[in-house]
């Protein structure tokens, strides 16, 4: 049995083989176990092909490329980035913090190329927006006291806890924006 073919697409040589089969009475069930191609998508191809062509297989059963192939896609052509541009967009965010947190449509704008071409570059190179971290990591002798506080509290139970407060557990910024920043 043919793979699943993925978003439906099927090609030139399965809408061919799969309208030559209907043609000559073969039933639904077997051509798409034959060559894959599902009972609906088969009734809009032959639909199509008898609207946009004229086809009828009582004058003739011949079907040609032209005739199943795709129109070509209306709107705006996709703008192929250059190798180049693509390197320097990735240089600017790869060197510093500075240039991690540009947003991307700085980026486009710096290179001559639209914000959504240089989300483009980064989405292909892995790179995921991620709230910054702000925070230093733990050091050895902060790491040695959490355990040994941890060790010394370790029996004490709800109501122990219920008459601490955690200092950490606010945060105060000042002079600067207090929202979610995505880098």
């Amino acid at each position: 049995m043919p793979e699943q073919q993925s978003q439906h697409f099927y090609t030139i040589g399965q809408r061919i083989q799969a309208l030559t089969l209907q043609a000559h009475g073969v039933t639904y069930a077997i051509i798409e176990e034959m060559v894959g191609v599902k009972k609906e998508a088969l009734k809009k191809m032959r639909q199509r092909l008898i609207k946009n062509h004229g086809y009828d297989p009582l004058i003739s059963r011949r079907i040609e490329v032209e005739m199943v192939q795709d129109a070509p896609r209306s709107g705006r052509p996709p703008t192929a980035t250059t190798s180049e541009v693509s390197a320097a967009v990735l240089e600017v965010v790869q060197s510093t913090a500075a240039g991690r947190e540009i947003s991307s449509d700085e980026l486009g704008y710096l290179h001559g190329i639209s914000g959504v071409s240089a989300w483009r570059i980064l989405n292909a190179s892995g790179l995921r927006k991620v709230k910054p971290s702000r925070k230093p990591g733990l050091t050895k002798a902060m790491r040695d006291a959490r355990y040994q506080f941890a060790l010394a509290h370790q029996d004490w139970i709800i109501d122990d806890w219920k008459k601490v407060v955690w200092s950490d557990e606010t945060s105060v910024v000042l002079g600067k924006r207090q929202g979610r920043l995505k880098v």
